[in-house]
């Protein structure tokens, strides 16, 4: 996996890494949502994006087959202070399409 960068497998803010399963890791990040990379040879490679549109992206975890992430409150704007809203929680199969 890449360094610091906004391209596929770059890293701009990331927050939390997934291993779903020995093949598939799902990388988190705080702005440009969630990566998804397959196993491939001895290492990992790009598969997709995610696209979260949020600034304020806390955490995330697996449950079963499932990624759970963690927003305490929707922020879309990198300026904008976060709003004292309950707390958002996306659901995503394994296949990427949220619950």
């Amino acid at each position: 996996l890449g360094g610091p960068g906004e391209g596929p497998g770059e890293f701009d803010f990331p927050v939390a890494a997934i291993l779903l399963d020995s093949a598939n890791l799902w990388v988190v990040e705080g702005a440009r949502g969630i990566q998804r990379f397959q196993r491939a040879g001895g290492g990992f490679e790009f598969k997709d994006r995610i696209q979260l549109n949020s600034f304020s992206v806390r955490g995330a975890c697996a449950i079963g087959e499932e990624v759970i992430v963690h927003i305490p409150s929707h922020v879309t704007e990198p300026d904008q202070v976060e709003s004292s809203e309950a707390p958002v929680l996306f659901r995503y199969a394994p296949g990427g399409e949220a619950r």
